[in-house]
């Protein structure tokens, strides 16, 4: 959960673009695939969408507030 996190801050809160990072990690295991959810979802597809809830803002709306 925290490398989603930093990956949804880092990549603008893109949910293609961390799930396709997070891929290349180390940290990734086949149960990112699985279906763990009554709706369908993947335990990767969770994890991502709760990485975006926590994340309010990504690094470059960061950059043009402040």
């Amino acid at each position: 959960m925290a490398l989603c996190n930093y990956l949804a801050f880092w990549f603008n809160r893109d949910p293609v673009a961390v799930d396709k990072v997070f891929r290349t990690s180390k940290l990734y295991r086949p149960k990112w695939d699985e279906k763990h959810f009554s709706n369908g979802d993947t335990y990767g597809q969770r994890t991502v969408q709760k990485a975006l809830e926590a994340v309010p803002e990504g690094h470059s709306a960061r950059s043009r507030s402040g």
